[in-house]
């Protein structure tokens, strides 16, 4: 519910708890003075239901009794806190209904919202409703999120009457009551604050009204004019509760003490309806009251409060105190300085960034020496950097460098970081390659360095650079080093991609050897990376060897950044080798969590990894919407690869869809880009044989013999077998039309080694016709046959109905295409298929970051378009070999 304040969001939120009977309410409010304390809004959310903590998965509960302070941080991913919040809401939800009802949301401290965020993404069947409420004119990062809605505006004339005299009991006129609302624009609290300034001769409109009314800036300034008739006294104690974020009177009671006052100096202000105070709590008539209370002091008497407050706060709770140490100081003082930074380190040990971040800050601040001042401002940029606040840790990068001569490798390092993940990878391999050779021959860190930016490179796709950096970091390696697995695994890579897959091969492979710790991030990349080379290389088993248990590792650690990187690999894995559903499932699975991760670049990979799928299914909305969104986000993040990817799955997807003309100009800017960036590897960007082939089509023969020859010499010198079956199908295609069979049955033995149904599928089709254009109509029919089925199998819709039209020609006889199943979402593939593998509807919950209501939800979704009765029926659709997961064709594509 948006609106600005005072226009009734709290009255609507409290009308809707009250009227949940039967329900189970969890309440919390955002607090202004509580944005820096990690979880705080989470904790008072929670806090009724933690004894079900035991009903979630292990790790998920480790983690949010550790984000809450309830145990020692476990190191775990601080989203495996937000897979928590979720499971546990769902585990009360299955006792009774819940209502979540959150006031102020745009207060709430960054975690806390980040993990309502995540439930409210995935709210589907469970018995919850999750209600928020933020200002209009607070700009929040519930902004864009997709959440429905309830914009709240003011009150016309008739609903002001009844909101200001119900029972017609005052002498109000009608023209006064018009110029109210026209005055305040029928904000509820304006009117009731406006109206009781007004005499009851000014109300009948006999004594003349002010003009302008003496509102002002609105109802913040009504109240600070309602605090400024209280006594001195009253207006310190009530600031001092502003200064608490609890609200106890056990916390408020010892700091009036430390101030000369009592709870005695509290009482008028509830007598005049500020506060009330009920059950050792002290609530707020109103939050702008509060910020009433705290903005309309004097900065020396906001100090003072927050310095009563500290003195007596318990000194178990050193986070609370560290930080209103740090609101009383004036000045430079380093003792308040440290207490800032163990406060910013628990909250770091607690996954807690964003506080983290504004404690280092702080304590910079403070910082008397000017090295403790660079080093904590360091710490604070990084912290906010894993946090995703680009923005504030550049600032406070770059703020740092040159303060201490000692910090300025892990500065620039940083920096280089920050402009990896915001857009200019080649300005930060530039930076790290300059730092790498200003450091000594003998510092490890270098290596690491030079590593990194080849990386760097990696990833704008300008692998001359690339293949320079990671040579020049494994020259300098010592062996036994732990950065040497990193440094040989990037140079393979870049080696690789530049079309020298022997050496990129020897060096993976001497990388795989050396032992890793695991898991651990560092442990993770490397696998990572290792499965993404292996892909690339065509070693497709290795791929999953490494894929599998890491993605089993994260799911059960709830690493959502980790399985996001590693479901897109898979899932452009099982693309290549005829796993389509899967494919499409891992992969809208990456996507959704790049999106709650915020991995701009992972979900960029995503989105171009769902394009190349539904280019080959033909599904033309879906596609192009994923290549237009991976388009954006590659030019935003500067991912040449990215960008190179999704515009290679927009000329497959004009190919399939007979747009000659605006397939070869996708396919030709590829091409050209590609070489220009040095990338020569055939698998890396497979276009070749989808330009040859639509040269052909458009009759630019000379364009695709030029094309086809340095697609061979390519995939020799790679001895990639896709790359020799595509080139051996693309010479049957140029061939003369006594000379094509033998390429094509060349073509034919190579995808029996290669294990890509789709590509093998693509070439018995095109021999088919070509025979069939000879008139040697039996051979034609058992190529078409086969392309056929594997192209149903698949779910490529527009390549099998060109397959119906080839075999039609040759008189066969077809079934007419049957379209009336209903098609599965990319959620519903996700359930279907961990389903299908023997979980049970909790194991797939916890696997999926679900909860078991919204799998029974989506299995009924399931069952009823798959017209299946059993869980037997589900196996054997998805799993049985022949089908190829079974699915449909227009089962699989996923929703446009």
């Amino acid at each position: 519910m948006r609106g600005e304040a005072g226009i009734g969001k709290s009255v609507l939120l409290q009308y809707a708890v009250e009227h949940g009977r039967g329900m189970r309410v969890l309440t919390a409010r955002g607090v202004e003075t509580e944005l820096e304390l990690p979880f705080a809004g989470l904790s008072e959310l929670l806090c009724p239901v933690l004894d079900r903590l035991e009903h979630i998965p292990q790790p998920q509960a480790a983690a949010l009794r550790a984000a809450l302070a309830l145990a020692s941080p476990t190191g775990a991913d601080h989203f495996a806190t937000m897979a928590g919040t979720l499971s546990l809401i769902a585990a009360v939800a299955d006792e009774q209904p819940v209502i979540v009802a959150v006031d102020d949301a745009h207060w709430l401290d960054r975690e806390s919202i980040d993990s309502l965020l995540f439930v409210a993404r995935r709210l589907r069947a469970e018995r919850v409703a999750l209600l928020l409420t933020v200002r209009n004119e607070e700009s929040t990062i519930f902004d864009g999120r997709g959440l429905p809605d309830l914009v709240l505006t003011g009150l016309g004339t008739e609903e002001a009457a009844q909101l200001l005299d119900p029972d017609r009991k005052r002498s109000m006129t009608e023209e006064i009551l018009r110029h109210l609302v026209a005055e305040t624009s029928g904000n509820p609290l304006a009117l009731i604050e406006l109206s009781q300034q007004l005499s009851h001769a000014q109300l009948a409109g006999v004594a003349p009204l002010a003009d302008p009314l003496r509102l002002g800036a609105g109802p913040v300034t009504a109240f600070r004019r309602r605090l400024a008739n209280l006594q001195p006294d009253t207006r310190r104690a009530l600031l001092l509760a502003a200064s608490s974020d609890t609200g106890a009177l056990r916390e408020i009671e010892p700091g009036l003490d430390v101030l000369g006052l009592s709870a005695a100096d509290l009482e008028p202000a509830e007598s005049a309806g500020l506060v009330r105070i009920d059950a050792g709590e002290l609530h707020w008539r109103h939050p702008l009251l509060r910020s009433a209370a705290y903005h309309g002091a004097s900065p020396a008497e906001r100090r003072s409060a927050h310095r009563a407050l500290a003195k007596t706060m318990d000194a178990g709770d050193g986070q609370r105190r560290a930080w209103h140490l740090g609101a009383s100081a004036s000045g430079p003082d380093d003792t308040v300085a440290t207490a800032l930074e163990d406060a910013a380190r628990s909250a770091l040990a607690r996954m807690s960034y964003t506080a983290a971040a504004r404690g280092f800050e702080r304590g910079a601040e403070l910082s008397v020496r000017t090295s403790t001042r660079a080093r904590r401002l360091l710490a604070a940029a990084d912290a906010f950097w894993r946090g995703g606040n680009v923005d504030a840790a550049r600032s406070l990068c770059l703020k740092s460098l040159g303060m201490d001569a000692s910090l300025r490798s892990e500065g620039q390092r940083l920096l280089a970081r920050i402009e990896m993940s915001d857009g200019a990878p080649l300005q930060a391999h530039n930076r790290l390659v300059q730092e790498a050779e200003r450091l000594s021959a003998r510092d490890p860190g270098r290596a690491t360095m030079l590593a990194e930016a080849a990386w760097a490179a990696i990833i704008a796709a300008d692998i001359t650079s690339a293949v320079r950096t990671a040579g020049r970091a494994v020259e300098l390696v010592d062996h036994g080093r732990s950065v040497q697995p990193f440094a040989l695994c990037t140079l393979g890579v870049s080696l690789m991609l530049g079309g020298d897959r022997r050496a990129g091969r020897k060096l993976i492979a001497r990388s795989r050897r050396i032992p890793h710790s695991s898991p651990t991030p560092e442990s993770d990349d490397r696998r990572g990376y290792l499965a993404a080379a292996a892909y690339w290389l065509e070693d497709h088993d290795e791929a999953r060897r490494l894929l599998e248990p890491l993605i089993e590792e994260a799911r059960h650690a709830s690493s959502l950044a980790v399985l996001s990187g590693a479901l897109d690999t898979l899932g452009a894995l099982n693309f290549r080798i005829g796993r389509w559903a899967s494919a499409y499932a891992h992969s809208a699975e990456s996507l959704h969590l790049a999106e709650d991760t915020g991995q701009t670049m992972q979900l960029a990979s995503s989105h171009t990894t769902l394009a190349r799928i539904e280019a080959g299914q033909g599904n033309e909305t879906a596609c192009r919407a994923h290549t237009a969104s991976a388009l954006d986000l590659a030019d935003y993040s500067g991912a040449g690869l990215m960008r190179l990817w999704a515009r290679a799955a927009l000329g497959l997807l004009e190919l399939s869809l007979g747009n000659l003309k605006e397939a070869v100009a996708q396919l030709e800017w590829v091409s050209d880009d590609a070489t220009a960036r040095g990338l020569q590897d055939p698998a890396a960007v497979p276009i070749a044989a989808d330009l040859i082939e639509a040269y052909v089509r458009v009759g630019r023969g000379g364009d695709a013999k030029t094309v086809l020859n340095g697609l061979e010499a390519r995939a020799e010198a790679a001895r990639s077998e896709w790359g020799l079956a595509t080139a051996a199908r693309c010479r049957g295609l140029l061939a003369a039309d006594d000379e094509f069979q033998p390429h094509f049955l060349e073509a034919l033995r190579r995808h029996r080694m290669a294990d890509m149904p789709f590509e093998r599928a693509r070439t018995e089709l095109l021999f088919g016709g070509r025979l069939r254009r000879r008139r040697r109509r039996r051979e034609a029919r058992i190529h078409l046959r086969s392309a056929l089925a594997t192209f149903v199998q698949l779910g490529a819709a527009k390549y099998a109905e060109t397959a119906r039209h080839e075999l039609a020609a040759t008189g066969e006889k077809l079934a007419p295409e049957s379209n009336s199943r209903q098609v599965l979402t990319p959620q519903e593939l996700q359930v279907a298929l961990t389903v299908a593998h023997g979980a049970t509807n909790r194991e797939a919950a916890d696997r999926l970051f679900l909860s078991p209501r919204t799998i029974d939800f989506h299995l009924g979704n399931i069952y009823r378009k798959l017209r299946l009765r059993s869980r037997t029926q589900l196996v054997g659709l998805f799993l049985t070999p022949q089908s190829s997961e079974g699915i449909h064709p227009h089962q699989l594509r996923g929703p446009s």
